[in-house]
Formats: C-alpha cells, sequence, structure tokens
C-alpha cells in the first residue's frame, strides 16, 4: 500500500470531481464556491491518494496580513479536511495521514498558521476535536454561530414526527390545513423563484449583506450535477409562498438558503416546507439534514431546535484550532483574527440599525 500527496496540482473541477468522492463533502470544500468567495489565487488543494485513490483531502484557503507583510499569514481550512472516502468504513489512520500532510505542507514549509474549523459530523465531531488536540492544534476562538441543527433521517415518518418539538407538531398541523403543496423547483425558473422570496425576505428583515446566495442563479447552470443544489418551493393558490436551497454532496444534506414572503408566516408555510424535504431527503438515503446555525436568532433557535427534535442533535461546535512553528506565524495570525473580528463586529452593528431603521419605517 503506498501513499502519495497531489499539492496544488488539480483544476477547479478536478478538485470538485475529487470532493464529491467522499461521504463527507461540504460546499465549503469546493471550488466553485471558494474561488468566488475568495478568488482563485488565495487557493490551495491538498489531496492523499492511497494506491492511486483519494482518501484523504483539503481545501485551504490563505491569507496573508494587509499590514506587516513581511509575516506569514494563515492556512484556513473551514469543514475539513475530508477524510471519509464513499463506500468505505472510516479509518482513523487516514484522517492522521491528512493531517500530518497538512501541518507538514502549511505550517513546517510554508511558515503559516494552520486553522482548521471540524464539521458537525454527528458520527465522528469529537473523534475529529480529539484528534486535533492530540496533534498539538490549540482550541483559541470560538465562532460568531457555533450551533448547528442536526436532522436524523435514519427514522421512519412516524418516529420523526414524534420526535418534532411540541409546538413544532401543532404548527405543522396548522400548515397541514392551509392548503400548501411542496415540490421540486428545477431549472432557471425555479432558482429566480426562489430568488425572489430570498430578497423578499431581506427586505423585510433590512437585511442586505451579499452572500454566494446572490450568485446563485449565475452559478446554477455551469455546476455539474453531482454538486446541484436542489430548490425547494412551497405553493399556496398557485404561486410560491416559502423556498429552500437545499445541497447534498455526501452523507449530510445542507440547508443552505431560505426565503417567504409575506403570507408565510400565516400559512405556517415555512414547516409545511422543511417536513416535506425531511420526508424527501430521507426516501433519497441521506443519512443527516444540516439546518446550519441559527445566527443567534431566538426564532430561528426555536424552529431549528423543533425540527431536529428529540433524535437529532444540537452542535456546539468548538471553534478554530491553530497550530503554528513559530512566534512570527502566531502574531500574524492573531493580526488577521483581530482585523476580522473588527470587521464582523462593525457588520453586526451596521445590520442591528438598519434593522432598527426598517422597523421604524415599517410604524
Amino acid at each position: 500500500m503506498s501513499e502519495t500527496l497531489r499539492i496544488d496540482q488539480m483544476s477547479a473541477s478536478e478538485w470538485d470531481a475529487l470532493v464529491v468522492r467522499f461521504d463527507d463533502a461540504v460546499y465549503d470544500q469546493t471550488a466553485f464556491l471558494a474561488e468566488s468567495q475568495w478568488g482563485p489565487d488565495r487557493l490551495s488543494h491538498l489531496a492523499l491518494l492511497r494506491d492511486g485513490a483519494p482518501v484523504g483531502a483539503a481545501q485551504v484557503v490563505i491569507f496573508r496580513p494587509p499590514v506587516l507583510k513581511a509575516l506569514p499569514g494563515i492556512a484556513y481550512v473551514k469543514f475539513g479536511p475530508l477524510w471519509q472516502p464513499k463506500g468505505e468504513m472510516p479509518r482513523l489512520e487516514t484522517l492522521h495521514a491528512v493531517l500530518d500532510a497538512l501541518v507538514r505542507e502549511y505550517v513546517t514549509v510554508r511558515g503559516l498558521c494552520l486553522t482548521v474549523v471540524p464539521q458537525p459530523d454527528p458520527d465522528h465531531a469529537g473523534m475529529v476535536w480529539h484528534e486535533l488536540e492530540r496533534r498539538g492544534f490549540r482550541q483559541r476562538r470560538g465562532l460568531d454561530a457555533p450551533r448547528r441543527y442536526i436532522v436524523d433521517l435514519s427514522l421512519d415518518a412516524a418516529t420523526q414526527r414524534l420526535s418534532l418539538g411540541q409546538k413544532w407538531r401543532y404548527n405543522l398541523k396548522k400548515a397541514e390545513t392551509s392548503g400548501v403543496e411542496v415540490r421540486i423547483a428545477a431549472g432557471r425558473a425555479g432558482a429566480e423563484a426562489f430568488m425572489a422570496l430570498n430578497m423578499a425576505t431581506r427586505e423585510r428583515k433590512s437585511y442586505d449583506e451579499e452572500t454566494w446566495v446572490d450568485r446563485f442563479p449565475e452559478l446554477l447552470p455551469d455546476l455539474p450535477a453531482p454538486l446541484k443544489p436542489e430548490v425547494v418551493l412551497a405553493y399556496h393558490d398557485g404561486t410560491p409562498t416559502a423556498g429552500a436551497v437545499v445541497g447534498r454532496l455526501g452523507k449530510t444534506a445542507i440547508y443552505l438558503f431560505g426565503g417567504t414572503d409575506a403570507r408565510a408566516l400565516r400559512l405556517r408555510a415555512g414547516y409545511a416546507l422543511q417536513w416535506w424535504i425531511t420526508g424527501w431527503l430521507t426516501r433519497e438515503g441521506v443519512r443527516w439534514y444540516d439546518l446550519d446555525s441559527d445566527s443567534d436568532s431566538p426564532g430561528l433557535r426555536q424552529f431549528k431546535s423543533g425540527l431536529a427534535g428529540k433524535a437529532g442533535h444540537v452542535f456546539e461546535l468548538p471553534g478554530e484550532f491553530d497550530i503554528w512553528d513559530g512566534p512570527a506565524s502566531r502574531i500574524a495570525a492573531d493580526t488577521i483574527q483581530s482585523i476580522r473580528s473588527t470587521r464582523n463586529a462593525v457588520r453586526g452593528v451596521m445590520q442591528r440599525m438598519r434593522s432598527l431603521s426598517g422597523a421604524g419605517a415599517a410604524r
């Protein structure tokens, strides 16, 4: 058995074709998304091959200090590394090997501070956290939205319904009598119908921060089939009232974006929508449904925890793990992280001010 590494030897399309060969594949590890967010010049890719087959991989985003440019930077791995090839039992030795390769390449050779954000994986999260600490990584920062809500899709429909929070079940019953119908909406028309709902939500909440949802319609046609998310819409009286974009790469599906119009709350359309999605993903053989974070919103927290239910998982992600090989890389990492924290704090204040302004104008 021979192991080899491929570092920065793949095109974006080759990398994404490799990513979808893993059970723990996530959109944050795809080149198409990272290139649209950070640009190709910041990306680095490491793949571990065993007897020629990929068994481990990590997409790394390189950040350099905007000041003190003589300092090294950060090699940032979000929701990686990938180490669970499809069709194989996860092997701890593979996790060890890909972590060792990351440290060797980005810390020892390039002199960077390596930062890893582990996935909210219900099967192996604890193991990954333990291995990072055992390898010498230090958990130094939390996340802005650490809670992740995971629905267990191994349940049959009756058991899943019993698992729901009591208030969630009540609202679902109301939704089922409101005449809401849910189905997948394919192609450009589905994407545009969803974007109208997403924009209505953002206007209602005075939220205007750009994310990759803004580029979703233009990205969708060029995505290869394994990377294409599905648009699911809830209709009332023949027109969409709530929608979600759901991605499925490995064993876990993820709720990527949502949107509603002014009717959705009265109709409880979000409950009908997410219950339909849960049943659909179960029938498709997906293991977990990741509802993403609650953005520190009490309403989202109640909704997502109710859907995850008694059988699901609510993860408190530990945050970012760092490892470095000298004071310069640690200083550079702290400088970059300080700038990021300040930027996020200012963005949060501006968002709250916009929300208050929008609420005042609505009175």
